[in-house]
């Protein structure tokens, strides 16, 4: 509603499959490709990092090194167009696990970076922390002429 306040942009909401990975989400966001062009907006929404234990847990909460760490490691793979690195997050980055005890929040992230296109570029556009553990990073995926013309507005 703050980007489109006429609503004059049609969007479309897809639920995740938990009991699906990475490449499942990624491959279903590309299946969404084609709706770019008839100027559909595509968003996930989820977190950047997800571990409600360690917001209610004071010995946790207290340092954000290992959700710097993880979000550092997948804003790399994104400046890098490393979709390879990116799809075996939660196998290869570092505190994945601890970030993200389930994936379910990370999932949405995927289906955005699959829904950009393959040749699609990606930016992060903000990073901020709620309660020193939680996440709330925000990407684009999508044309790179785009994706440039947000990153320089950032």
């Amino acid at each position: 509603s703050l980007l489109f306040p006429e609503a004059d942009i049609p969007v479309v909401m897809v639920s995740i499959d938990p009991g699906r990975d990475s490449r499942w989400h990624e491959r279903l966001g590309a299946a969404l490709t084609p709706l770019r062009r008839k100027n559909v907006l595509v968003i996930g929404s989820g977190s950047i990092s997800h571990n409600l234990r360690a917001v209610f847990s004071s010995r946790e909460s207290d340092g954000r090194e290992w959700v710097e760490e993880f979000t550092n490691w997948l804003e790399e793979g994104v400046r890098l167009a490393d979709r390879e690195r990116l799809l075996s997050a939660m196998a290869s980055a570092p505190s994945a696990a601890r970030n993200h005890p389930t994936d379910e929040h990370l999932l949405p992230f995927f289906f955005a970076l699959g829904a950009g296109g393959a040749d699609g570029k990606g930016v992060r556009l903000h990073h901020s922390f709620t309660w020193n553990v939680l996440a709330m990073d925000v990407y684009a995926f999508g044309e790179p002429e785009l994706v440039e013309r947000l990153a320089a507005a950032n």
